[in-house]
């Protein structure tokens, strides 16, 4: 370099303006060079600052494995800000309280899935419990991340699963859409049987009837089912369901004295009480027309009873010819009552019709609006019989099937089931009408279906009662006898016809013996002194009264019994002594003994002594008037039945036996009218035939 360019500027001044001109440039081109190399010092400097800072940022980020070990190294100071960076504290309680919530959500997920098989909505139960668990789940990994980007995209996940959950339960409970359910047993009540058996047989159901009569149900609707409507279908195998018979015609109601009624009145006081057996007839008379004037029974009748009433028709020349009203499609008692109340006789016949109602009138001859005279004209109704069916094939119809076929032409079917060996579970055993039988609308077909095959209960030798109530369920006859035994006690089993899990068939009967206990021999107590008698009475058991008599004996001498020496009881039999009273009987020949005077089997007279025993007094028949209350009848045991009509008549000798019809309620008296109003005495053996299914 020019050594020039570094004098002051008076020498450069002094130079001549050429020599000014070239130093003044050497000393810019000088400057800039300067600058330059001041810049990449600066730039080099500022480079090896950020390497100094990024080995310290590499010292200070601790590794996965010291993280794992939990080694952080010490903070540094920063270059620039000269701070001490803040040490972050990891949050170990939220992180424990969001790994329980997971782990809650989870087990709830496993009870759900668990519980669902019981529930109907299954597979709600499933969903609603699994989107629960993926939300929970989403927002306890949005509070462990560390990452932003994560952390957010978990935060936005976790509102999606929230709103799909709401959704959820907003479309089912508006019904914008249904998840499939498990099938379950339907509210039966208030359909019709067909209806019933309709569904039964599509889902598979055993569906047995029993029926009972109702005030208020109309005939052969369902009343109520044992199982609860809503039921899992797969935990049910059979329904029993009670059918409605309608008014019982055999209940008692009170009739009042209607004399001086309007007949309107009194055909809707009939109405009311519902009565079935009603003759009404119109006679001439002096009393203002259609007015009741004889009326054959009041105060408490049976509905079906025989009632007679008679109306008034008024002055017989007051009767004038009478325009015949349009009768087409009126109930036949109404169509009837109106000819009657008009004094025009008539006569009825029954025909089948496609479109006229069952009851109801087809057609009149002559027709309507012309003027009848009662005194040479009649009227002929033609009855409507409903439409005419012919009974199908119904023993190769399914039971769906007949069903549905019987929805179809309004035909009743009453089902009844049965155990047969040889007959399919589910199948018809019998009907009661064959192919091609005609049948009215509104009329009965007896189906019976097979349970299968029916084989003895487990029992043991105590179970006596566990048998009889299964003869009585499923209608066999039981034979049971009773034995003494010295080695079976009282009232257990000595022997069974069947053993567990034999088949029984159809007809067939269990022949069991049960023990009356261990056998006593009764002694001969006549001549023993009442002290001895009770001391042996005593040791061996027995139940001894004593009944003092007169006799020849000396006082408190035993001179009979009432059950013969050596003959075989039981312990506690009641034995009764007959012991002297030590009063002589009276030698009046003509005398009478009371019930405590014993007849003298040989003695002729004076004071001769009897030497046979005793005999005792013979016993006297009572008499009763026997009926069967409504209150006797129990529906659900028939056994009830039985026992509630021997207490009502103790002392009397009654037995029950049990047979299966298709009429009537469970539990009835099937012989209740040959019963009624009887008398029965004590010394007679009464049998009941009480209805079992």
């Amino acid at each position: 370099m020019d050594p020039r360019l570094s004098t002051n500027t008076d020498f450069i001044d002094a130079l001549p303006k050429r020599e000014q001109r070239r130093l003044k440039k050497q000393q810019q081109v000088l400057e800039q060079q300067t600058k330059v190399q001041e810049q990449k010092k600066v730039e080099k400097q500022k480079e090896e600052l950020a390497h100094k800072l990024q080995i310290e940022e590499k010292k200070e980020t601790p590794t996965r494995e010291m993280r794992r070990q939990n080694i952080y190294p010490k903070p540094s100071r920063n270059i620039e800000t000269n701070k001490v960076p803040i040490k972050k504290e990891k949050s170990w309680g939220t992180n424990l309280f969001l790994t329980l919530v997971v782990l809650c959500s989870f087990a709830f997920l496993g009870y759900s899935i668990y519980i669902a098989p019981n529930k109907v909505d299954a597979i709600f139960t499933i969903v609603n419990a699994s989107m629960i668990t993926l939300t929970i789940l989403l927002f306890a990994l949005a509070g462990w991340l560390k990452n932003t980007k994560m952390k957010k995209a978990m935060i936005i996940l976790t509102g999606f699963s929230f709103i799909a959950l709401l959704g959820l339960h907003v479309g089912t409970s508006l019904e914008f859409f249904e998840l499939p359910t498990q099938p379950v047993v339907e509210d039966l009540t208030s359909k019709t049987m067909n209806q019933a058996m309709k569904w039964a047989a599509e889902n598979k159901v055993n569906l047995s009837e029993t029926k009972e009569y109702s005030e208020t149900v109309e005939e052969n609707v369902i009343m109520s089912q044992n199982v609860e409507p809503d039921t899992l279908l797969k935990e049910v195998k059979e329904i029993e369901v009670i059918t409605s018979e309608g008014p019982n015609p055999e209940s008692s109601v009170e009739l009042q004295d209607m004399i001086g009624w309007n007949v309107d009145e009194v055909v809707k006081e009939i109405k009311k009480l519902k009565l079935s057996n009603v003759d009404i007839q119109f006679e001439f008379s002096t009393i203002e027309r259609d007015t009741l004037f004889e009326q054959s029974k009041t105060g408490k009748i049976h509905r079906n009873e025989e009632l007679h009433l008679k109306f008034s028709l008024g002055n017989e020349e007051d009767l004038m010819p009478v325009e015949l009203i349009d009768l087409i499609k009126k109930d036949e008692f109404d169509a009837t009552l109106w000819l009657k109340r008009n004094g025009i006789k008539y006569e009825i016949k029954y025909e089948f019709s496609d479109k006229i109602k069952k009851g109801k009138v087809i057609s009149t001859t002559p027709e309507k609006g012309t003027v009848i005279d009662q005194k040479t004209q009649s009227v002929t109704l033609v009855i409507s019989k409903g439409p005419k069916i012919i009974v199908p094939d119904l023993m190769n119809m399914s039971l769906e099937e007949i069903a549905e076929w019987a929805i179809k032409y309004n035909v009743n079917i009453s089902y009844n089931s049965e155990y047969d060996s040889k007959v399919k579970k589910g199948k018809i055993k019998t009907v009661s009408h064959k192919k091609g039988d005609v049948i009215e609308e509104g009329g009965i077909i007896y189906i019976t279906t097979s349970k299968g095959t029916l084989r003895m209960i487990e029992y043991g030798d105590g179970d006596i009662n566990k048998i009889r109530t299964f003869a009585t369920t499923y209608k066999i006859t039981l034979n049971e006898s009773s034995e003494y035994s010295n080695t079976v006690e009282k009232g257990k089993i000595i022997s069974i016809s069947h053993k567990k899990g034999d088949i029984i068939n159809s007809g067939d009967s269990i022949d069991v013996v049960v023990s009356l206990g261990k056998s006593l021999e009764v002694p001969d107590f006549t001549g023993m002194s009442l002290s001895n008698a009770k001391k042996i009475c005593s040791e061996k058991g027995f139940d001894c009264t004593v009944t003092y008599v007169k006799s020849y004996e000396d006082k408190n001498i035993v001179t009979g019994q009432n059950k013969r020496a050596g003959s075989e009881v039981i312990a506690g039999t009641n034995i009764v002594l007959y012991v002297s009273n030590g009063q002589a009987p009276s030698s009046n020949s003509g005398g009478s003994s009371n019930n405590n005077t014993p007849s003298w089997g040989g003695g002729s007279g004076g004071g001769s002594k009897p030497t046979n025993p005793v005999t005792p007094p013979t016993p006297t028949c009572n008499t009763t008037t026997m009926y069967i209350l409504p209150s006797d009848i129990d529906t659900q045991a028939p056994e009830n039945t039985c026992v509630n009509i021997k207490n009502r008549y103790p002392g009397y000798s009654i037995s029950c036996a049990y047979q299966p019809s298709n009429s009537g309620i469970k539990g009835q008296v099937l012989n209740s009218q040959e019963l009624k109003g009887i008398t029965i005495n004590s010394c007679q053996n009464v049998t009941i035939v009480i209805k079992n299914n």
